[in-house]
């Protein structure tokens, strides 16, 4: 596993298909501090399909945790998702 430190890559390991970046405070309107997410696509044996798994964490006010977590989710998560399957289809 490579770190890379001071950029929004954090990590990347080729040999697990596995990458962890970071985006700065508040960064395309979303109201979190410290965000960092986690990816990691993983082969299904069976097929030539992967499974991707992904996390994030992040700080916000309490006040705004579940509309701020929801604002991850469709506008990061889900768009990144799509995209990884566009991009690479079953071929992961």
């Amino acid at each position: 596993m490579r770190a890379i430190t001071g950029r929004p890559l954090v990590s990347l390991d080729d040999q697990h298909r596995a990458i962890a970046f970071t985006f700065g405070d508040n960064a395309a309107g979303l109201r979190v501090r410290r965000y960092v997410s986690m990816m990691a696509a993983r082969p299904i044996t069976l097929s030539n399909h992967a499974y991707v798994e992904w996390s994030s964490q992040f700080d916000c006010d309490e006040a705004d945790e579940d509309k701020v977590i929801t604002q991850v989710r469709d506008g990061v998560l889900i768009p990144g998702l799509k995209a990884l399957e566009q991009r690479f289809g079953s071929t992961l």
